[in-house]
């Protein structure tokens, strides 16, 4: 990931939220921004890749749900002007992927 463009998008866009796949991150703590909660779910094979979020602080952000290997998902939950706000990150399936996959996607999406 590289965190001083994002950090520079970031402040640019005033930016409450970053959702990011491919985030090529292998450990967690990797990414510290000011003011920001950054969830990651990382692939359990150890090859990079895998999904970032940040929500501010001021959103009271909390993990909801995440993903595995077979299912890249990762659901995080803030407060946004008092309602709730569901925000889902998911690296989804490639055409050539078996159909068991696909479901599994989809079925993490349900959950």
């Amino acid at each position: 990931m590289k965190l001083k463009s994002l950090k520079q998008n970031i402040d640019q866009f005033k930016a409450g939220a970053f959702l990011i796949q491919e985030s090529k991150l292998y450990k967690k703590g990797q990414v510290d921004i000011e003011d920001f909660q950054v969830f990651v779910l990382l692939r359990n094979k150890g090859e990079g890749g895998g999904l970032a979020t940040g929500l501010h602080r001021s959103f009271d952000p909390v993990l909801i749900s995440e993903g595995d290997d077979q299912a890249e998902v990762l659901v995080v939950q803030g407060s946004v002007g008092g309602n709730d706000i569901r925000f889902i990150n998911g690296y989804g399936f490639q055409e050539s992927d078996e159909d068991e996959k696909r479901k599994q996607f989809f079925a993490r999406l349900d959950e």
